[in-house]
């Protein structure tokens, strides 16, 4: 887990690489978690990833999270 930046919690992964029948493409390993406080600052942020980013799953409630979602950037 990397520090809090402004309430902001961030953490990473990375794609395993011998996964059979998991193609790997330089630049897709690397995959960024963002934990806010609130579902409006989830929002807000997943709006700003949105523009220029291709959305994967809109943001909304899951029964894991009040609000979550997967955008790619490349």
């Amino acid at each position: 887990m990397l520090p809090m930046v402004m309430g902001v919690k961030l953490s990473n992964s990375t794609k395993m690489h011998s996964v059979p029948g998991m193609p790997h493409t330089i630049g897709d390993n690397v995959t960024i978690t963002i934990n806010t406080d609130t579902v409006e600052e989830a929002k807000s942020i997943f709006g700003k990833l949105e523009v220029g980013g291709k959305v994967h799953l809109p943001i909304q409630e899951t029964f894991w999270s009040p609000a979550y979602g997967c955008a790619a950037h490349s």
